[in-house]
């Protein structure tokens, strides 16, 4: 029985860190982002952030001398950061850029000359991240089809074993664009940093929002 238990649990593979996707939902306070369906498949890397205490010594009273490490707070990652490929019209920086200018409106300088930021709750959205898997069943249409029905699988036949929402994020950095007369066979890649406040971590998160 142990043997085919751990047999069954094997046949589900091993995580990918190939297979994931980005999604930044439609909403006023990012300027109305319109790239989604291109970010969704060219978002090249991202990384779910750390997540971590912050601790303080607690001198033990029934342990005399024993020191605990007591968690007083949660502390996250940051920045999220995603590497996105380009498309010819660069939509994808545009649509970002237009998001970024609006923590800002004398970011392109037009004739103002002050910095005076935005309010935070105008410039907040959140952002998901899916971690993808093929499916157990991808051979056996008839229970992928099923599945998808059910919105336990997505449209392409992945399943989704992780979703990571960052809460009330804004772009806080938009990476350098490298241009060379030399890369002849390259394509234009550039990171975009996201600050946010917590992030919540769901299993198999219905992702009709996107």
């Amino acid at each position: 029985m142990p043997y085919e238990k751990a047999r069954a649990q094997m046949n589900l593979g091993q995580a990918r860190p190939t297979l994931f996707r980005v999604s930044i939902p439609r909403n006023i306070n990012n300027g109305n982002f319109d790239a989604n369906d291109y970010l969704q498949f060219f978002c090249k890397a991202a990384s779910v952030p750390a997540i971590s205490h912050e601790l303080v010594g607690v001198n033990g009273q029934e342990r005399v001398g024993v020191v605990r490490q007591q968690p007083v707070g949660v502390i996250y990652g940051k920045p999220f950061k995603i590497q996105v490929i380009e498309r010819s019209d660069f939509v994808v920086y545009n649509q970002i850029k237009q998001w970024f200018d609006r923590t800002n409106p004398g970011t392109n300088q037009q004739n103002i000359v002050s910095h005076r930021m935005n309010y935070y709750d105008n410039i907040i959205c959140d952002i998901k991240l899916m971690k993808l898997e093929y499916s157990p069943d991808a051979s056996n249409y008839a229970a992928i089809a099923g599945k998808q029905v059910q919105g336990d699988v997505t449209p392409d036949g992945f399943v989704k074993p992780l979703s990571v929402r960052f809460k009330n994020a804004y772009p806080t950095e938009i990476g350098d664009i490298q241009l060379s007369t030399e890369a002849n066979n390259s394509l234009v890649e550039f990171s975009i940093s996201f600050n946010y406040e917590t992030y919540e971590t769901v299993e198999n998160e219905d992702d009709n929002d996107d």
